[in-house]
């Protein structure tokens, strides 16, 4: 079987990139503008800020994996299934993050741990358990 995807866009700014060594894990506040391609922002329709989405992307720098691997954020050796690595079998991640803002194809979202010039493969809204409070508001 073969599975080919091409990208509706790609992450197209990043605020603040990580510092060598900096793992995304511990970043706050990280803002991203990812552009849509315009043959696919019809597909935007729909979308407010404010809204939680899952954006599935492509890890475009890793050429490699392990199933056994070190978990920065678990800061313990276990399966590649088990943690947030970038190295993976198919490389696919996948981020839930809050839209803030939405013009001429461009999201702005908060939340993110994507590089620049990842290729974004789909957005989902995020399932409900999954959904970020609005500020103030707890779960």
């Amino acid at each position: 079987m073969t599975i080919e995807m091409k990208p509706i866009g790609v992450v197209a700014e990043v605020t603040e990139p990580p510092q060598e060594g900096q793992s995304f894990m511990t970043r706050q506040d990280q803002r991203e503008k990812l552009l849509i391609y315009p043959e696919h922002r019809e597909g935007l329709t729909g979308l407010e800020p404010g809204q939680t989405l899952q954006i599935i992307f492509y890890f475009h720098l890793s050429d490699s994996f392990d199933y056994i691997t070190f978990s920065h954020g678990q800061q313990k050796v276990t399966g590649v299934f088990n943690c947030r690595s970038p190295r993976r079998p198919n490389g696919i991640g996948i981020d839930t993050v809050k839209l803030l803002a939405i013009e001429d194809g461009v999201l702005t979202v908060d939340g993110a741990d994507m590089l620049p010039d990842t290729p974004i493969l789909d957005i989902k809204p995020a399932p409900r358990h999954h959904r970020r409070p609005p500020e103030g508001e707890s779960k």
